[in-house]
């Protein structure tokens, strides 16, 4: 069964988000992402915000637009029972309140399209999704403080590769917006279920008479 966005989380005494989360079991569902290329600006030290629509998320019933894209390092979510040296997450945020993390692993292998455009300044959602496009997810807290705020988690399954100079310009940025952040510490899961789901991308696109419509991307 899928979890819906707005079903309350575990309190953050009860262990927050990242946690120490079991293999996924099956059967949790599908989210679509509705997405397109568009510009980053600034939003703090740490933080980059879209500066035209550039995501949408649908899981279950609720619907969350993109607010900001960060980089932790190293990961805060394991992959594969090691820690990544970096992770991308992704914030949305519906109007109710409801938040979801989207969090993706990089690790050392092939250069990323993705990642350059990312230094550049431009957001390519689906590039930075890779295929086959599954998630772990479970309910949980933000991992910024006060760690209190409500977030589903959506955490990558396949990891997003990067070159070694990728990477080392991602741990090691200091421009505004680029600079990574410190992981928090893994929580405890304390028996919360952690569901598998596959995400649907639909690129949008705009047609001759100035409306959006939305293009099956492969997965």
């Amino acid at each position: 069964m899928q979890p819906p966005l707005g079903e309350p989380p575990m309190s953050s005494a009860a262990g927050g988000a990242p946690i120490e989360f079991p293999e996924p079991r099956s059967g949790g569902g599908q989210v679509t992402i509705l997405t397109r290329r568009a510009r980053l600006g600034v939003a703090g030290t740490h933080h980059r915000r879209p500066l035209e629509d550039s995501a949408l998320l649908v899981l279950g019933t609720g619907t969350s637009v993109l607010q900001t894209v960060s980089t932790r390092t190293p990961a805060e979510h394991p992959h594969h029972g090691r820690t990544p040296p970096a992770e991308l997450q992704l914030r949305f945020a519906a109007d109710e309140g409801a938040q979801v993390g989207l969090a993706v692993p990089i690790v050392p292998g092939p250069p990323s399209a993705a990642l350059d455009d990312l230094e550049r300044g431009i957001l390519d959602v689906y590039g930075l999704l890779t295929r086959p496009r599954e998630f772990a997810g479970y309910h949980g807290t933000d991992t910024l403080p006060p760690f209190v705020d409500p977030t589903m988690w959506l955490v990558a399954l396949t990891s997003l590769t990067a070159s070694g100079a990728q990477l080392e310009r991602l741990t090691t940025a200091t421009a505004p917006g680029y600079r990574p952040l410190p992981p928090r510490s893994a929580q405890p899961s304390q028996g919360r279920p952690v569901v598998r789901l596959r995400a649907k991308v639909l690129i949008l696109r705009t047609g001759s008479s100035g409306a959006e419509t939305g293009e099956l991307a492969l997965t």
